[in-house]
């Protein structure tokens, strides 16, 4: 079965910033994703590279992914009775 593989780019154009654990400060650090790869992989499986930069963004990016990966799922029920009619033909 081959499998299409959607990426998603997170993060801001630029610099974000990024809270220290420790000092609880903010330091702007670059962001620096590697595009390029992530379209390559989306590319090679039939897929398509997204790239958000907020969670708005993300949201209508998974909406966007689950209207084109639409599947049918066969789905079988099973159901367990207990007989206890037993237990009714000893009390009489």
């Amino acid at each position: 079965m081959v499998y299409r593989v959607y990426t998603i780019g997170i993060g801001t154009q630029g610099v974000a910033p990024i809270r220290d654990p420790i000092s609880f400060q903010y330091q702007y650090m670059e962001v620096n994703i590697d595009e390029p790869i992530l379209k390559q992989i989306a590319q090679m499986t039939g897929g398509q590279y997204f790239r958000a930069t907020n969670n708005q963004a993300l949201r209508k990016i998974y909406a966007e992914i689950d209207k084109m990966e639409k599947s049918r799922v066969e789905v079988r029920e099973y159901k367990k009775f207990d007989e206890n009619i037993l237990f009714l033909v000893w009390l009489f």
